[in-house]
């Protein structure tokens, strides 16, 4: 009689280790599938990323969208030093004002 409870409980055991390995399998299988959805979406997600960065694209939504030309003539600007301070800028008071009055300290 002991064995077969034995017999019986180790059989029990590995029905519910099969049916735990089973369990397992199906999160894994589950798993699996999130990831290559995952993976499919990111991809998708590159490739319009790469369309919306090509300079064909940017160019033709500049000129029909922004209405935006070339330029016909470019101008190079000057250089300037960036180590020097430059002087500050002569402000002239406009028309009908007038200028401002220094404060005065109050000590």
């Amino acid at each position: 009689m002991l064995a077969g409870a034995v017999v019986s409980l180790s059989l029990l055991i590995v029905v519910i280790g099969h049916a735990e390995l089973a369990q397992g399998q199906v999160r894994l299988a589950g798993l699996q599938a999130e990831i290559t959805s995952a993976r499919l979406l990111h991809q998708r997600e590159v490739l319009a990323l790469a369309n919306l960065e090509n300079p064909t694209r940017i160019l033709r939504v500049a000129e029909d969208t922004l209405h935006m030309v070339s330029p016909t003539q470019v101008r190079q600007l000057t250089h300037v030093p960036l180590g020097i301070a430059l002087p500050p800028p002569h402000v002239a008071p406009t028309a009908g004002t007038s200028p401002a009055a220094p404060a005065s300290s109050g000590g």
